[in-house]
């Protein structure tokens, strides 16, 4: 199977061929949707884009590895990223694998002890900040003026091409280009990278056509939403991945840029909606991703609320990362006290279920 690398090199921004240290990222399924096709509206063709079968369970394994990979080119002792969770997985994995230290500074509102410890698996120093997402990222740029390491952000060049990959991927499987495109928004460096790389498709004649860009991002837990207002956030919720703050303007911007050359929309959901979407994909389309990465389908119902026509529409929704057992218990407040034990009797057993 040919690797991420070998197939969009040309794309990466390597000016010759790197090493390949990656895990075979990318390649990640499309799964057509059984039934929230349907609530949807008629004749949709509504796919799941499957990031978190990635090797770290989200899509930032495309940025991350490419953005490793020139650190470990360039003989940079280590990289350090500021995450609110998956980048920082990311980066520890790609970092062992490639050989170098990785430091991850996390900001104490969005510190997850799961996602914390996958990342002390991989011998990456794990650092939690009294403070927010702003003054994580400046921390990790004095860090690197400091040690020499690369910041993996937004605002590293390579990461973001490799988020282009997955509109490449897109067209590849589907032999064509998507007529919506759906992702949560946090920074907004996915929406507007995965833009990039359909005009770049269209440019090369590969898509005849260009989809219309959707971004999802959290409703503001107290301040109005970002992308509509320009405000970020004051406070966190379960949907930490896409409620960090609007420090890299530029990146937002594409984001913007993304919507508005796309005649696409920038709508929000709050916890509640993602929630309840997390849960009707579980239950409906047996699949499991972080509650943040949901309210990509989850505006999807909101948009169409909003009087969004949706019909005879091919659908591309991202979903991503592992979802763990902190937001299982949050959806899912069940315990071994509230399951009633029963006699091993057929009997018993039948008096309990409905069947």
């Amino acid at each position: 199977m040919p690797t991420l690398f070998a197939r969009y090199r040309k794309y990466l921004g390597h000016k010759q061929q790197l090493p390949y240290h990656g895990l075979y990222e990318g390649n990640t399924p499309l799964v057509r949707s059984k039934a929230i096709c349907d609530e949807l509206g008629e004749n949709i063709n509504l796919f799941f884009k499957q990031e978190n079968v990635n090797p770290s369970y989200s899509f930032k394994d495309r940025g991350v590895s490419n953005a490793v990979a020139a650190a470990r080119y360039n003989a940079r002792p280590g990289i350090v990223c500021c995450s609110a969770g998956n980048l920082g997985v990311s980066c520890a994995m790609y970092a062992a694998r490639s050989n170098i230290k990785a430091v991850v500074l996390i900001p104490k509102l969005f510190a997850n002890e799961e996602k914390i410890k996958r990342i002390q698996m991989y011998g990456a120093s794990v650092i939690i900040l009294d403070g927010d997402v702003d003054s994580g990222i400046k921390m990790a740029y004095e860090f690197s003026d400091k040690y020499k390491f690369d910041v993996v952000s937004h605002k590293n060049e390579f990461y973001c091409a490799g988020l282009k990959t997955m509109a490449f991927e897109i067209c590849d499987q589907l032999g064509r280009a998507p007529d919506i495109f759906c992702a949560g928004v946090g920074s907004g460096a996915l929406l507007g990278y995965a833009w990039k790389g359909f005009k770049q498709y269209y440019a090369e004649g590969k898509i005849d056509s260009l989809p219309v860009m959707i971004g999802i991002e959290a409703s503001a837990v107290a301040g109005p939403a970002r992308y509509s207002s320009g405000q970020g956030f004051a406070g966190t919720s379960i949907l930490n991945e896409v409620s960090i703050s609007r420090d890299e303007n530029s990146v937002i911007d594409e984001a913007i840029i993304a919507r508005d050359e796309s005649s696409g929309y920038i709508s929000a959901v709050n916890d509640e909606q993602a929630i309840s979407l997390y849960q009707l994909m579980t239950k409906k389309e047996a699949l499991i991703a972080d509650i943040s990465s949901c309210v990509s389908v989850a505006g999807l119902y909101k948009l169409k609320s909003d009087g969004v026509d949706f019909d005879n529409q091919l659908i591309i929704a991202v979903i991503s990362g592992a979802s763990d057992s902190s937001e299982i218990m949050y959806t899912e407040p069940h315990s071994l006290s509230r399951i009633k034990v029963i006699k091993p009797s057929l009997g018993d057993l039948e008096s309990e279920l409905v069947l």
